[in-house]
């Protein structure tokens, strides 16, 4: 099996963004807004929230930052994102799991709840004119290749990155055949704001005395 490529070195990494029309802080931006969505989120909170609105969060952050002359809004499918039609890119966002950003060429992060037919057909689409060992495709008319910008998130911090799956088993991406760090996992994004719990207000006594 071909080891990935991963980019976490800033000359690396940055000039792989570049040839994407993309930037670090931007997409940092991105994973940090579903990141601060969460430090809300508590049991009081319907189930399944905190992902739903991380989600969201990263989605609309995508946009807004990057939305323009390269990039517009991608939704086919339900599937979330951007997309850049010059280069035949497009970017989805998805919840990861505790693996997302730890550059080590021995694990394989992934999404953390079962995905679809969707993300199964996009997977199948990035392995199009790709075989083990070469450079991966330049993309060719109609045909998307797709990222997939996952990131995980709990009160330790978060780690995220942008990742090309080839294969899609058990409704999970899989062979990562690049990663780019954007956030290392660990890397010490605390949670902020912090929720902090309520202090009960101190009860002073204060004299009155009336006139006349």
């Amino acid at each position: 099996m071909t080891e990935p490529a991963i980019y976490i070195e800033p000359i690396y990494r940055d000039t792989e963004l570049a040839a994407m029309d993309l930037e670090i802080d931007g997409l940092r931006w991105a994973v940090g807004q579903a990141h601060q969505v969460a430090a809300y989120i508590n049991r009081n909170d319907v189930k399944g929230w905190r992902l739903i609105a991380m989600h969201n969060a990263a989605v609309r952050a995508l946009r807004e930052r990057f939305s323009g002359p390269h990039w517009e809004r991608e939704d086919t499918e339900n599937q979330e994102g951007i997309r850049n039609p010059k280069r035949g890119l497009r970017i989805i966002a998805t919840n990861f799991d505790e693996l997302a950003g730890v550059p080590d060429k021995n694990v394989t992060p992934t999404n953390l709840r079962p995905k679809g037919h969707a993300s199964s057909r996009k997977a199948r689409c990035n392995q199009t004119g790709w075989l083990p060992g070469l450079d991966l495709p330049e993309p060719v008319s109609q045909e998307w290749q797709t990222w997939v910008l996952g990131f995980y998130s709990d009160d330790d911090g978060i780690g995220a990155e942008l990742s090309l799956p080839l294969e899609f088993r058990g409704n999970k991406f899989s062979k990562l055949v690049k990663r780019i760090i954007i956030i290392p996992r660990g890397d010490g994004m605390p949670v902020e704001p912090k929720r902090q719990p309520v202090t009960p207000i101190e009860e002073v006594d204060i004299p009155v005395q009336r006139r006349g």
